[in-house]
């Protein structure tokens, strides 16, 4: 873990792991994802980014793997996962966070939305356009600053 970039602030006390994957495409613009608008499903209506919680015994790079095949149908190998930060999200009941970069460029066409209600591709100059959930902001600003867009 420790590949990741940590994004303060960071907290050792968390109640679950959660993976997450940004995917870019040919204008080195990086995904986002509209979260259903239900009131069971965390920071409904929302933009944030391709996630789920990490398993028992399971790998966070498997489980970015897996989430990003069953939200996107997508199929990544490990190997194509690239460590980009960690976070905190304290937010509900308080998560760790890691965040990978897909190691290649995607077209929208490749993206089969099985979870939420849409999603895009924005570059930095998008970012206080979107409602996002704030744990994203944070990451996509790391990600901008560093990679630019």
């Amino acid at each position: 873990m420790d590949a990741f970039h940590t994004v303060d602030p960071w907290q050792e006390d968390y109640k679950f792991m959660a993976a997450a994957v940004l995917l870019k495409d040919r204008y080195g613009r990086i995904s986002i994802h509209f979260r259903d608008d239900f009131d069971h499903v965390f920071a409904h209506g929302k933009w944030g980014y391709f996630a789920g919680a990490v398993e028992p015994g399971e790998t966070i790079v498997h489980a970015a793997v897996r989430e990003l095949h069953e939200e996107t149908g997508i199929v990544a190998l490990e190997s194509e996962m690239q460590p980009l930060a960690r976070v905190f999200s304290g937010t509900g009941e308080g998560a760790h966070h890691y965040v990978y970069m897909l190691d290649r460029v995607i077209k929208p066409s490749e993206i089969a939305l099985n979870e939420g209600a849409g999603f895009a591709f924005i570059h930095q100059g998008q970012l206080d356009k979107f409602d996002l959930v704030p744990t994203t902001k944070r990451i996509l600003s790391y990600y901008f600053a560093q990679y630019g867009g």
